[in-house]
């Protein structure tokens, strides 16, 4: 009746540069908890609730408007706690939630410090409308207080940053279909209306182009539909599915007496189209992306569209019950395409990474 999800991270990050005019100290400490419980009340009703605290602290020898000497820290502890009911009832599943999170930042030395917080909620419906087909429907609010290095990384932050506020509506259908033992179909299409206040981007600063700055644009509305047919096949031990979506969203700036209102909003792709592969035969694994994106614009006009192939080739090996080692070869962007994300700014070509991981 009752289930427990306990789970912790602990960060610390200290980094130095040094250049001919002087030596500056970043030190950046992390502590995350987060807990969450779910009461099985009955076979179709089930209650949850969830909380997560963290504690941010960054400490550096540069003096800016938040630490007011050399060596103070700024803080922050933050927190999301959350609530909520589903209902399974034959063909019908439906799920409500209501979320409270908020942050305090405040300095050792200098002013005084932020609180900013926002209760946020969701409901979601899903109706098994046949055999293999379902209807689903959801809204609700999503806050986003703006992360701590987004605020105050020195030299890289905004203090002025609003959090993004949103209410997002989406009403969709998903169908499969086994048209063999060894085979599995799906079709899955959503049609989404979004309203955006203080969308949060980034864009290189009038002062340093070589220095991004985050920012907020005021209103934003998106619309759009995204389609996605899926294919699996599994047969001994041999595993294939894959993938083809397109996404169609137009993104346009609603601020009221903005000069910019009825633009799309900057960076935003109105065409999306991803083929994605994926293998697996006895540990062994190959992944293949490939990226299209087309219909981007910024202050100066439309900007170029472009696509990239990616490769993960990956091998796991499982030493008994004991752990599970993973070494693999990503490799990006092999076609080389030039291309840029922000105009003036090209992003890399061919890339070679290897990886080593272990789970226990």
């Amino acid at each position: 009746m009752y289930s427990l999800n306990l789970s912790g991270r602990i960060a610390y990050d200290d980094m130095k540069y040094t250049d001919s005019y002087s030596e500056s100290t970043y030190g950046q400490t992390e502590t995350r908890i987060n807990t969450s419980h779910i009461f099985s009340i009955r076979e179709w009703i089930s209650i949850s609730y969830a909380l997560g605290i963290n504690w941010n602290i960054l400490k550096s020898n540069q003096y800016t408007n938040f630490t007011s000497s050399n060596g103070a820290a700024m803080h922050r502890l933050g927190g999301i706690t959350s609530g909520g009911i589903s209902i399974n009832r034959k063909a019908i599943s439906a799920e409500l939630a209501l979320e409270y999170s908020g942050a305090a930042d405040f300095s050792s030395q200098g002013p005084e410090g932020k609180y900013r917080h926002c209760l946020s909620p969701s409901a979601s419906i899903s109706i098994w409308a046949a055999e293999g087909l379902s209807l689903s429907a959801f809204g609700r609010r999503a806050y986003r207080i703006p992360t701590f290095n987004e605020l105050y990384y020195i030299g890289f932050g905004n203090t002025g940053l609003m959090p993004e506020n949103a209410w997002l509506g989406d009403f969709g259908a998903e169908w499969h279909i086994r048209p063999a033992a060894f085979w599995k179909l799906g079709l899955k299409a959503d049609i989404f209306c979004n309203w955006l206040k203080d969308k949060i981007t980034a864009a290189p600063s009038p002062d340093d182009p070589n220095i991004w700055l985050p920012y907020n644009i005021g209103k934003i509305r998106t619309a759009g539909t995204d389609i996605c047919f899926s294919a699996r096949y599994s047969i001994r031990e041999l595993t294939a599915e894959g993938s083809v979506r397109y996404s169609f969203q137009d993104s346009q700036i609603r601020t009221p007496g903005s000069t910019d209102f009825g633009n799309a909003a900057p960076y935003t792709s109105r065409h999306t189209f991803i083929i994605s592969g994926k293998a697996i035969y006895r540990g062994w694994g190959l992944e293949g992306t490939w990226h299209m994106r087309e219909g981007r614009t910024d202050s100066n006009g439309a900007l170029p569209g472009w696509n990239t192939l990616d490769f993960i080739l990956y091998k796991k090996f499982d030493i008994k019950d004991i752990c599970s080692i993973i070494l693999s070869l990503d490799a990006k962007n092999v076609t080389d395409f030039r291309y840029e994300i922000s105009r003036g700014y090209p992003m890399p070509g061919r890339a070679l990474f290897g990886s080593f991981a272990i789970s226990f």
